[in-house]
């Protein structure tokens, strides 16, 4: 194959991953999956349980499954990953107690850490060898706003599918999922840009690390994205008792949840225009500030009001995604990358459980509101460390 075939090749694999990325999204089954578990379970702490059994597997997973994807080949990894989400949505349609859906959990948690990071990986590398680096901001940037329309329009859709059984949306979830994986054989894997041979996996680890913590910049930007899913993510899996505080009728979770993906899909649309204008680094700053005002202030304010508020906060979410994405895979050597990303989303995912059982501990003390208020300004705290970051251009 002469080059100009590999690089349409290549090209093609852009295309793909927007439709990988809508169809691996598009799960019916987002909105009731916890009611569907505490029906099976008929217990909130068994509802619990599984959670963190699926938050600690995939940690665990996370590192390995990254070093599998630099190691031998994304394409594969990502086949592997969608194969795995049909197995988890057929045990959790099966499941009829509390031992089938720790199987489900770890299932769907080995998924997960195998998607994690290597579509990002593949993309980049991707403009990177047909010489378009500097769209990959506006690439991702349109990838992550397709997770959330997805996520948005299947919630919807997965609510009225419920009205007749609760394992319906997880039926219709399969045929979906089962596309995402006829996708991912059609990517073409590209060359690292790194000739390396297959060393220890452990030595790979290491070796990640020391590239993370030799290049200062890098580090920063490690730090800030373990600091942002530490205290963002709480505030969202507990969101619902926040509206429940805020007395925001149940009927209405559905509504400010879609607002939630849609100021989450708008900012990560205008991520690359707003970037282009303001540089990277005051990108961060005025997404991280307005995420850390809206949430401060919705706890200040009552009913829809506040609901409103917190689903405006996530526009700076979805700001940030695309740019602190282009900055990492920038500063990442090839070889690693997908490493990288996973040790990254490891530390996240720790820090979000730590994070999660304090927010708890204060909760049960003060109550949620004063519990999301302490998360939201510690944002404060991170917008001052992305004041650290430098400037840098890609010529």
């Amino acid at each position: 194959m002469n080059s100009s075939d590999q690089k349409q090749r290549l090209r093609r694999n852009i295309r793909l991953a927007y439709l990988y990325v809508f169809l691996s999204s598009f799960s019916f089954a987002a909105p009731i999956s916890t009611l569907l578990i505490g029906k099976i379970t008929g217990s909130v702490l068994q509802v619990a349980q599984i959670f963190v059994i699926m938050t600690i597997s995939s940690a665990l997973l996370e590192v390995p499954a990254g070093i599998f994807a630099d190691l031998f080949n994304r394409r594969i990894t990502l086949i592997f990953a969608e194969t795995l989400h049909v197995a988890a949505m057929v045990i959790l349609a099966f499941s009829q107690d509390f031992s089938h859906l720790i199987i489900f959990a770890i299932v769907s948690a080995a998924a997960n850490a195998l998607r994690s990071g290597t579509v990002e990986s593949l993309v980049y590398d991707t403009v990177k060898q047909v010489g378009d680096e500097p769209s990959y901001k506006r690439i991702i940037g349109r990838l992550y706003t397709l997770n959330s329309t997805a996520l948005g329009i299947a919630s919807l859709l997965g609510g009225l599918l419920a009205a007749s059984s609760l394992v319906t949306p997880v039926w219709w979830t399969i045929p979906v999922f089962i596309a995402a994986i006829i996708v991912t054989i059609l990517f073409t894997e590209p060359a690292s840009a790194d000739e390396h041979t297959k060393p220890n996996p452990f030595k790979h680890t290491h070796q990640a690390w020391r590239i993370i913590s030799r290049n200062q910049q890098l580090l920063i930007i490690s730090v800030i994205t373990v600091l942002l899913s530490s205290f963002g993510q709480p505030i969202f899996q507990t969101s619902q008792l926040f509206y429940q505080a805020k007395d925001i009728p149940v009927a209405f979770f559905g509504i400010l949840f879609f607002l939630v993906f849609a100021f989450t899909s708008a900012g990560s649309l205008l991520a690359d225009r707003i970037a282009a204008r303001l540089g990277d680094k005051y990108t961060l700053l005025g997404a991280t500030m307005l995420s850390a005002i809206a949430i401060v202030t919705a706890t200040a304010v009552g009913g829809y009001f506040a609901g409103l508020l917190l689903a405006v906060a996530s526009f700076g979410h979805g700001l940030r995604m695309p740019v602190m994405s282009h900055l990492i895979n920038r500063d990442s050597s090839s070889s690693h990358r997908t490493t990288i990303l996973s040790l990254n989303n490891l530390a996240g995912s720790l820090g979000f459980a730590f994070c999660a059982l304090i927010l708890g501990y204060v909760s049960d003390i003060r109550g949620i509101v004063f519990g999301i208020a302490l998360l939201g300004i510690l944002h404060f705290a991170i917008a001052a460390l992305q004041l650290k970051l430098r400037e840098q251009k890609i010529a």
